[in-house]
């Protein structure tokens, strides 16, 4: 997939930012065909708490 879609640096598929931004990241690759992708969330133990909650409760 890298290759096909011209992915120059794999930070290009890094999702970083408020929660709207990785919501917005996210629905991006949905609606690129991604059926998959893999998650590890970063911060302190409140910020992975609710970044898991917002993975949890999906994207809508």
């Amino acid at each position: 997939m890298v290759e096909r879609e011209g992915i120059v640096d794999m930070m290009d598929l890094v999702a970083v930012g408020s929660p709207d931004d990785v919501r917005a990241e996210l629905s991006r690759y949905a609606a690129a065909g991604a059926d998959e992708i893999a998650v590890d969330i970063l911060g302190t133990p409140e910020e992975r708490e609710q970044g898991w909650t917002m993975v949890e409760e999906g994207l809508e």
